[in-house]
């Protein structure tokens, strides 16, 4: 598959703290230079081959964290 650029658009794996009782994983903080300001949080389980999505945006930030397996996302710019 072909990845390409579009401006704004940030990809930044999760900070990892690990002991022997488990792991962390850091989404975002409000230091961090992604910080933009706070709005909801809610969380969403997509089903093995299931596809959701959402609806269209003229400009929207999006903190889109997954923790366990793996998400293809398709932006069109």
């Amino acid at each position: 598959m072909k990845k390409t650029t579009i401006e704004g658009v940030i990809v930044q794996p999760l900070k990892m703290v690990s002991d022997n009782l488990g792991v962390v994983l850091h989404m975002l903080q409000n230091n961090g230079p992604l910080f933009e300001k706070f709005g909801e949080v809610y969380f969403s389980e997509i089903n093995p081959g299931a596809v959701k999505a959402w609806k269209r945006n003229k400009r929207q930030t999006q903190n889109l964290a997954v923790p366990v397996g793996s998400v293809d996302l398709v932006i069109y710019d």
